[in-house]
């Protein structure tokens, strides 16, 4: 047998010292060069450098190693499929760890479902093979509570206690002064270690160590497994399966349809908001069930002055021409393009009298239809105007009599220079095509398409979930401020007048301090000075759509009454709950809502068996925040005596 070519031989040496030598290359040159090349190697040294992380975040969520290592293999085919997507400043660590924990807890989700069908059937349930359960619930306790922070707080945290970065190092990856870093890493030392404390939990710095140290699990990232993800995630990110479980790619696409549901919420908001509806108004309500809006976009207006069409200002021709309603053949928002089954659910009525329209199908929103003014201001240019907003000043170009281009700047952008909506130019790019007869709504084929991919309650219940636990966060805050949780109002001087609700005295703990410097506490909330106020209701505060209610209103409420963590004027600790802060309802979502400064919440009735006034926003249930901090769905069918129990806070129940 010939031997190997020397050249060959020493490239495998090379390769073999390459993968166990720690990589000098940071997170963003690999992942550049696995997208630059579709580099395996490259991608290989991210799994190696991540893949302990992300295996000790799923093992302390699950309990079975096979489990743990599919949602290993699905967190980096997610990354291979989104690498695009992050930032140069993100923490790659940071993304992998929401990433795992997501995809963690929903499989332990399945798992659940699956064993309760065995249990139905009669058949065992398997037993756990990963860690002592203590521990590993300690460390599922942990990563749960990572998961709520901010980026830049579960950046900070993973970076210095698990990747062992100095804080300068930290802060050079993360784009921020050493100052800046310092102060981020203490204040999510300092969240952290509160969240841990309401969970029963002492953090000091040697439990720290303790959690965060995986020990035996860089060994379990043995390399075949370093391999076999590498070569899955690179043909995952071409749109092949080969070397994915059927198992790993569906957790995998799961998570990036979610993904991508999130990012097209974003950006349909972004282009109701050009033409003046703001995220409360018809389809832009509707998609705010998919899932909060991203980070706030800085606008970089396009410079003014450019042509942008050849008509004269009031040629008679454009102004004929434009009449009629327009369906949507492309959009493209900031280098994105819209998918096809959310273009397919407007349509731009342009009236000859100067009225515009954009009508929502009847199926979406009630047959909402937002009604506005357009004006051709000049040559290809138009500025469309709804109530109360401003103008969105755009330009426009037709082709022919039935294709008609329109560009609008994002928000309050500058009038464009140019029909352009690529990446950094945060303008929306509309081909609108002249509506056929029998097109001048969406089609029951084109609505049963988005209804396929339109999450219903889900996201909204999520949305409602978050402000619960800024909500608790609060209380907590209030708590560990003044030595006790809020009465129920905030009382007149003799303690016998109810002036202002509990969500008043809180507001200095959810970043609404100069909001509380308005009220005059000594007032009711109802007098001349206060009932203005009603209408600076914090968002929080607000269910998401599709829940309406009156301007100031509020679902979110607390029961009041004996036994109940609020009873009037009394002012109770945590120390006081002898039911436990677990087994104790905080705040829920009641049936009816209430203006959000006036001091009324829900009364717990004498008779323990009534029917208590909750729910009715969500199908099937409603949400809780326990006084421990944590939120939970409660069934509509639970028991009334069951749900009083939870109530109160020292029944022995």
């Amino acid at each position: 047998m010939p031997s190997p070519q020397p050249y060959a031989i020493f490239r495998h040496i090379r390769k073999l010292a390459a993968a166990q030598a720690p990589n000098p290359r940071s997170d963003m040159q690999l992942l550049q060069q696995f997208i630059a090349d579709c580099d395996e190697d490259a991608f290989a040294a991210l799994v190696r450098r991540h893949g302990a992380m992300v295996l000790g975040v799923s093992r302390s969520v699950l309990q079975h190693q096979q489990d743990a290592e599919d949602v290993l293999q699905a967190t980096f085919l997610v990354l291979a499929r989104k690498a695009n997507s992050i930032r140069k400043h993100d923490s790659l660590g940071s993304w992998l760890h929401g990433v795992a924990f997501r995809l963690a807890t929903k499989v332990k989700l399945q798992s659940r479902r699956q064993r309760s069908r065995e249990e139905k059937r009669g058949e065992p349930a398997s037993a756990s093979s990963i860690d002592d359960l203590s521990l590993r619930e300690l460390r599922a306790i942990l990563h749960e509570e990572m998961s709520e922070l901010t980026e830049c707080y579960r950046s900070a945290l993973l970076l210095c206690y698990w990747e062992g970065k100095t804080r300068d190092e930290a802060a050079g990856q993360v784009g921020m002064s050493p100052g800046e870093f310092k102060k981020c890493l203490e204040r999510a030392r300092k969240l952290l270690g509160s969240r841990l404390v309401r969970r029963g939990l002492v953090p000091s710095a040697a439990f720290f160590a303790m959690l965060f140290s995986e020990s035996g699990l860089q060994a379990a990232l043995s390399g075949s497994l370093i391999k076999t993800t590498s070569q899955a995630a690179l043909a995952f990110a071409v749109g092949h399966r080969a070397g994915v479980s059927a198992t790993v790619a569906v957790l995998a696409e799961g998570v990036i349809h979610t993904m991508n549901v999130t990012k097209w919420a974003t950006a349909i908001l972004a282009i109701l908001i050009t033409l003046g509806l703001g995220a409360g108004a018809t389809l832009g309500g509707y998609f705010l069930l998919q899932g909060s809006p991203g980070e706030q976009v800085v606008l970089q207006p396009a410079v003014d002055g450019a042509q942008v069409g050849k008509a004269k200002a009031g040629d008679a021709s454009d102004k004929d021409r434009i009449v009629g309603i327009w369906r949507i053949d492309k959009a493209t928002e900031n280098g994105r393009t819209v998918p096809d089954e959310i273009k397919a659910m407007l349509r731009f009525h342009f009236a000859k009298d100067g009225a515009f329209s954009l009508a929502i199908p009847e199926e979406l929103e009630k047959g909402a239809t937002k009604k506005g003014t357009y004006q051709l201001v000049g040559p290809g240019k138009i500025d469309l105007k709804f109530e109360n907003k401003k103008n969105a000043e755009g330009i426009f170009k037709l082709e022919g009599k039935d294709r008609l281009t329109i560009c609008m700047p994002r928000e309050d952008g500058k009038r464009p220079a140019e029909f352009s909506a690529d990446k950094d130019t945060f303008q929306v790019l509309f081909t609108l095509v002249r509506a056929k007869p029998g097109e001048e709504k969406p089609s029951a084929k084109e609505i049963a398409a988005l209804k396929k991919n339109a999450p219903r309650d889900g996201p909204a219940r999520q949305i409602s979930v978050n402000n619960f636990k800024q909500i608790a966060l609060a209380m907590h805050n209030y708590h560990d401020a003044v030595g006790n949780l809020p009465a129920h109002a905030i009382y007149s001087k003799d303690g016998k007048t109810a002036l202002l609700s509990w969500r008043v005295a809180i507001l200095p703990y959810i970043e609404q301090q100069d909001l509380y410097n308005q009220f005059k506490l000594d007032e009711p909330w109802d007098s001349k000075h206060n009932i203005k106020l009603v209408a600076k209701m914090p968002k929080i505060y607000q269910m998401p759509p599709p829940t309406k209610a009156k301007e100031g209103e509020t679902y979110y409420q607390v029961f009041t009454g004996e036994g109940a963590v609020f009873n009037g004027s009394k002012k109770m600790k945590f120390t006081d709950i002898k039911d436990g802060t677990s087994n104790t309802i905080m705040i829920v979502e009641a049936k009816d809502p209430v203006v959000w400064t006036k001091p009324a919440d829900l009364s717990l009735p004498k008779q323990a068996d009534e029917k208590l006034p909750v729910g009715g926003r969500f199908k099937d249930g409603f949400n809780a925040a326990f006084c421990d901090g944590s939120v939970r769905f409660l069934p509509d069918t639970i028991e009334a005596a069951k749900l009083r129990a939870y109530i109160t806070a020292a029944g022995g129940d």
